[in-house]
Order: structure tokens, then C-alpha cells, then sequence
């Protein structure tokens, strides 16, 4: 363990600064000694139990787990897994050593969303036991005063980062026994994100503290990993993918097909009914040759955002954008889709009116949208995209998705499947147009944010209910692919 805790000179004491001071206290390490010696950080090391580890044989072994948790122990690591191949049995088997070295100490898991932080608890605690007498899962619909009394008896912590920040910042939680912070999805610790302030605040308190951080997605380049390394204080990175031959023969087999729909002719009258109401704006800045092609079938609401216009053209580009995103959203999600984009331009009247009644300015941009939504022929056009029918993709999943039950039933076997897509409304669409089929039982599954989201006992229902085979089909945004274990399912369908 010389590499865990190096023998240095003991600092000079330094006076003792009471746990919410945060103002007076010194930026940077907390110490240059020893951190046995270190007057603010409580969680002392156990000299006999830290001289091995442990790693546990009721799974069967992976080398290259067991050489991720060598790693791991000794160093804060970026652990880089794809989905289904075990971050979750590092994480524990991790947990459960600091557990062991630090008697005092408090280790926190902490997940992005409260589904997956109740399921961590499961995982956990099912690979290495450790005591539920030590353990307490945490959340912000908890009275202050109860998880200020959880932090001060318990040891070990599930929970999502905001809960974890607020109770840093408003001193309920004392840094100074943290020992292990486990940091699931780690790619969201960019910018503000409460990833971030949790490790400011403990690393504000002291420095002798452990970071593991895993993610099947560390970031979309080379800049954005960084930024994840270094607000988490990253010193090691492990990287696995399915290719390398100490994963290859752990993971699962199977067939990734691409489908690609048609347009069909009821999509194409929609798309039809906004390019007339789009061509005068589109056709304008063609001429002024700030686009290729007033193609609404060609173009991109990207393409339009970066459009180098000048003069008065301004203002078609900023019409001509909304127009393009709701043609995109068309294509992409269908009728509820685009509804959604040309409501937003519909608004534009009433916004206009509530900003004068406050005395602010209206933008030249939302007055053009205000013209725009008076027109008879974006009146008519709001109307057209309901007579449209079913988007081409949802007659397509259908028919695939029966195919697959009606083959899993002849072959003997139960099965499901899950089926992604980009918004709510989409779930709500490809929902409603599965669930006409007595084969399909369709359970839908969203985030928890807005006016229009699933509480988190909803969100439990919703899996229990898919994992029990009451429901055979389950319909979810983005959220449910960030680390949520839903369990085998014979199909997967990505709109």
C-alpha cells in the first residue's frame, strides 16, 4: 500500500475551521503531510486490513475486471466499458474494499437518475453483500434533518449528485470522512454539472480521497474527455471494447440491422404543405445565395443556423429555420413531431403580446413569427399535418415487431423488446400506435423532468412491469439507455 498512502514529513498543525466554514478555509490540498496526519479528514485506514484485497468468487472471473479493480484501488480511474460488461461488479468490488481499509470512512455512489440509483443498491449489494446495517439510499424528497442524521450513522451512500451537492453546500453532509466516491455516467461531468461540486467540495475539504468513474461513453472527442478527466481529478484511464480479446469472449452476440423506411405519399404531403408556406423565405436566400438549394427536402435546420446572411435576409433565415425544423421533425418523429415545432411559431403572437405587457421589447425575429403565424396559409398548414396518418417508421416497427413475437411464440420462447427514440411525444406516438395490437403490451418510459414526466415510482412500475413479462414492449426516450439494467430483450428498435 506504499503506493495508496506514500510516508511523508508531518505538515505544521493548522487551526481548526468549523465543517460549513467554507470562506476561511485555504484553497488547494488540504495538507502537504501524511494524510494519517491530516487534521481534516477523519476516515482512518486500518493498517492490517489494508495489506490485501479482496475480490469475490461467487462470478465467475474476468481478467479484465480484475485488472480494472488492481487499478482502481490504487488510483482515481476513467473506466471505459461498453454496456452489459460489468462496470457495476468493479464499482463493488471497489466499495467493498474501502469498506474494509476504512472503518470510519463513508463511500458514495452516486448515479444520474433515481431509477438507476435504485437499482445500483440492488447490483451492489448482490455481488459483494455489503451490510445494509451500513448502507442508506438517499434522495431530496427526504427531510433535511433525516439525511443529516443518515450522513453522521451510515457508511455507505446511493444517491444522485444534486442530492450530494445540496447537502455539501448547505453543510449537512461533512466531507471529511469521504473515502470513496463512485461516479456512474461519468459523462456528464462537464461545466456545471453536480459531478463537478461534489468533487470541489470534498476535494475543497481534504485530498485523500478515491475517484472511480465509469461510462460505456466517455465523450464525443479528445476535448470533452478531457474536460471529464480533469473535473474528476482522473489519473488513470481503462479502456475495453467488445473488439479486445480479454472482453471478445464475455460479450453477447448479436444482429444489428438497418431498415430504412420510405417516405410514403402521406409524408410527402405534409412536407408538400410546408414547402409552400416555406418558399418565399427559402427562395429569398437562395437568390441571395446564403443557400445551395431551397429544398426543404435537402436541407438541414443546422445548415440554416450557421447560413451566412446579410442585409434584411435575417429575418428569412430566422423563419425559415422554425420551418425546417418542424420539416425535420416530420421525417424524424412524425405528426406529433412537427405539430409540437408549428404550435411553438402559433405561440408567437401571444409571447409577443405577454413581453409588451411587461415593457420589453419584441425581437425583429419573433415579430417576423407573429406575421408569419397570422397568415391564412400557415393556418391551413397547422391543420394539414393531422390528415397525414401513421409515420412510415411506426407501420414498419409494427410490422417487425409482430414478426418477432410470432416467431418467438412458434419457437416456444417468451421475449421483448425495447424500442428508442428522441422525444417524448415520439414515445407518446409510437405507443399509441403499437398498443392497437393484442400481441403488443406496451409500457412507455420517460425522464422525470417537466410538466409531462414520469414520477419515480411510475418509473419503477414501468420496469418491474417489463421485466416480469406483464408488458412485452417498452417505449422510452434516451433515459433508459444511460446505464438503466432493464435485462435481456430479444429485439431492440432505435427510431
Amino acid at each position: 500500500m506504499d503506493n495508496f498512502f506514500a510516508a511523508r514529513k508531518p505538515a505544521p498543525p493548522k487551526p481548526a475551521v468549523a465543517p460549513g466554514d467554507w470562506a476561511q478555509r485555504p484553497h488547494g490540498n488540504c495538507c502537504e503531510g501524511d494524510s494519517e496526519l491530516c487534521p481534516r479528514w477523519l476516515a482512518r485506514i486500518d493498517e492490517g486490513a489494508c495489506e490485501s484485497w479482496l475480490y469475490p468468487n461467487n462470478y465467475p472471473v474476468r481478467a479484465y475486471q480484475e485488472q480494472i479493480v488492481k487499478q482502481a484501488l490504487l488510483k482515481n480511474t476513467l473506466v471505459c466499458l461498453p454496456t452489459g460488461l460489468g462496470k457495476t461488479l468493479i464499482a463493488a468490488v471497489c466499495m467493498y474494499n474501502f469498506h474494509r481499509w476504512f472503518p470510519d470512512g463513508q463511500i458514495i455512489f452516486m448515479a444520474p437518475t433515481k431509477p438507476l440509483v435504485a437499482q445500483q443498491v440492488q447490483a451492489c449489494h448482490k455481488v459483494v453483500g455489503l451490510p445494509e446495517s451500513d448502507t442508506a439510499e438517499l434522495n431530496g424528497n427526504m427531510a433535511v434533518e433525516r439525511r443529516r442524521e443518515l450522513w453522521a450513522t451510515k457508511r455507505v451512500f446511493y444517491c444522485t449528485p444534486q442530492t450530494v451537492s445540496n447537502d455539501l453546500t448547505r453543510g449537512v453532509l461533512d466531507a471529511s470522512r469521504v473515502a470513496l466516491l463512485v461516479v456512474d455516467e461519468a459523462h456528464r461531468a462537464l461545466k456545471k454539472y453536480a459531478y463537478c461540486s461534489v468533487i470541489k467540495h470534498v476535494g475543497f475539504r481534504h485530498a485523500h480521497f478515491r475517484v472511480l468513474a465509469l461510462s460505456a461513453t466517455p465523450g464525443a472527442d479528445v476535448a470533452g474527455v478531457q474536460d471529464v478527466v480533469d473535473n474528476l481529478r482522473i489519473a488513470h484511464v481503462e479502456v475495453r471494447t467488445e473488439e479486445d480479446p480479454d472482453v471478445a469472449p464475455h460479450t453477447h452476440a448479436r444482429l444489428v440491422e438497418r431498415v430504412v423506411c420510405e417516405e410514403g405519399a402521406t409524408l410527402r404531403a405534409g412536407l408538400d404543405a410546408l414547402q409552400k408556406v416555406a418558399n418565399p423565405f427559402l427562395n429569398r436566400l437562395k437568390a441571395g445565395q446564403c443557400l445551395h438549394t431551397s429544398d426543404l427536402a435537402q436541407l438541414r435546420s443546422y445548415t440554416l443556423l450557421k447560413a451566412q446572411v446579410h442585409g434584411g435576409l435575417f429575418l428569412d433565415k430566422h423563419v425559415g429555420h422554425k420551418l425546417c425544423m418542424a420539416a425535420e421533425a416530420l421525417r424524424q418523429y412524425g405528426v406529433q413531431g412537427c405539430v409540437e415545432k408549428l404550435q411553438q411559431i402559433a405561440r408567437a403572437p401571444r409571447d409577443a403580446e405577454a413581453k409588451r405587457e411587461k415593457g420589453e421589447p419584441v425581437p425583429a425575429g419573433d415579430q417576423a413569427l407573429c406575421r408569419l403565424a397570422a397568415s391564412p396559409s400557415f393556418r391551413q398548414l397547422l391543420e394539414s399535418p393531422k390528415t397525414t396518418g401513421e409515420h412510415p417508421k411506426v407501420v414498419k416497427l409494427r410490422e417487425l415487431l409482430l414478426d418477432h413475437f410470432r416467431r418467438a411464440a412458434e419457437a416456444g420462447r417468451s421475449s421483448r423488446a425495447m424500442v428508442f427514440t428522441g422525444t417524448r411525444h415520439s414515445v407518446d406516438e409510437i405507443g399509441d400506435a403499437l398498443g392497437r395490437c393484442t400481441e403488443l403490451r406496451v409500457q412507455r418510459f420517460v425522464g422525470q423532468g417537466g410538466g409531462d414526466g414520469m414520477k419515480q415510482c411510475s418509473q419503477r412500475r414501468a420496469v418491474e412491469s417489463f421485466l416480469s413479462n406483464d408488458t412485452n414492449v417498452l417505449v422510452a426516450t434516451c433515459i433508459a439507455e444511460e446505464g438503466l439494467d432493464i435485462g435481456s430483450a430479444g429485439a431492440w428498435g432505435f427510431s
